[in-house]
């Protein structure tokens, strides 16, 4: 199961849900982004992988950084002919950039099965995946293909369990535990049937309230569910993080669904505050 010595291995740091927080993060700092930074790096990504791509400067941010003058490595940019996937570019110590893209690929690729199954079991809900790597073979496996099939990357012998942190944000109307448990146990099984028996999965819930699931959709698709959640399309009602929700794999849960699920719609705990 998802262990804590895992969870510091966080190797897909640019998934969107981290974007504004880490972006915000790196204003300070002795590593300022100038002008000329932010071409090189764009024309780096142009150079590695083709098309265009487009480093963020996040809305709202003060108008003495909207020029790019002052923001830190690492930063977040995006294809754009793909904006929803952001991912994350630092610098190398002996001079250069690194990135993240294919990772967040992958990501989007296990985004998918999840929202799939999600959507198969007739559940109101939508995810947000990062990937874990334990070695750095096993991400090199995945930054130095051009193209990784998720499913083809699995079915390899040699392909390890896939560590991930799914956050599933549930916007059911008036849901029960026993509803709940059945439909995201149906939806688990199906992951697991997808993803070959060789996914590793901690999982945590947010519970939700929104007048247009789509949009609320799409504004998880480009920010993720972020680890204290806020949304402009909905209104969260409870959450709780993986670390508190649970895990499972091919062998099944660390502990019943169904504790996870009592308390995301009993009581709100104690380090969540609903501002109405």
């Amino acid at each position: 199961m998802v262990e804590a010595k895992m969870l510091k291995k966080i190797a897909a740091m640019g998934s969107a849900g981290l974007l504004v927080m880490a972006v915000l993060m790196g204003m300070s700092g002795c590593d300022s982004l100038t002008i000329g930074d932010k071409a090189k790096v764009e024309s780096y990504l142009e150079e590695k992988y083709g098309g265009e791509f487009e480093v963020i400067i996040p809305d709202g941010a003060p108008e003495a950084l909207q020029d790019g003058t002052v923001l830190s490595f690492p930063v977040y940019a995006h294809s754009l002919t793909d904006p929803q996937v952001t991912f994350k570019v630092s610098e190398k110590s002996g001079g250069g950039y690194e990135d993240m893209y294919r990772v967040a690929l992958v990501e989007r690729q296990a985004k998918e099965i999840v929202d799939t199954a999600l959507l198969e079991v007739d559940l109101k809900a939508v995810s947000g995946v990062l990937l874990f790597f334990e070695t750095d073979a096993e991400l090199a496996e995945i930054q130095e293909n051009v193209d990784v099939d998720l499913r083809e990357y699995l079915s390899r012998d040699t392909t390890p369990v896939l560590t991930m942190m799914v956050d599933i944000a549930i916007a059911e109307p008036q849901p029960t535990p026993s509803e709940l448990e059945a439909k995201l146990t149906q939806a688990f099984a199906l992951i697991d049937e997808r993803m070959l028996g060789k996914e590793n999965i901690g999982y945590g819930f947010v519970l939700v309230e929104t007048d247009d699931f789509d949009a609320f959709c799409d504004e998880v698709e480009r920010y993720g569910v972020g680890t204290h959640p806020e949304f402009e399309t909905a209104t969260v009602i409870n959450y709780l993080f993986p670390q508190d929700g649970g895990s499972f794999n091919h062998q099944g849960y660390r502990r019943p669904l169904s504790e996870s699920l009592s308390v995301l719609l009993g009581e709100a705990p104690p380090w969540y505050e609903n501002d109405e």
